[in-house]
């Protein structure tokens, strides 16, 4: 990946001048497309979807306190 570019509202990743991906900064990060074309994804997205909280609850944090919210309100 040699560029990219993320917004609260906007996320885009380009390779080699060509636009690869760009959408919500949680759809493009949460999406198997972005591990497979090598995008350097946050640890609280890896955590997240290796424990399927983002399929169970429908939500996508992208901040450790995000998912400590998360799972504050999931639990109870």
């Amino acid at each position: 990946m040699k560029w990219s570019r993320i917004w609260p509202t906007d996320a885009q990743f380009l390779n080699e001048g060509r636009l690869v991906l760009m959408g919500k900064p949680e759809d493009v990060l949460y999406s198997d497309e972005a591990e497979a074309i090598g995008i350097g994804i946050p640890k609280v997205v890896q955590v997240t979807k290796a424990l399927g909280i983002n399929k169970m609850t429908g939500k996508c944090p992208l901040t450790s306190w995000s998912l400590a919210d998360l799972l504050r309100v999931w639990k109870k």
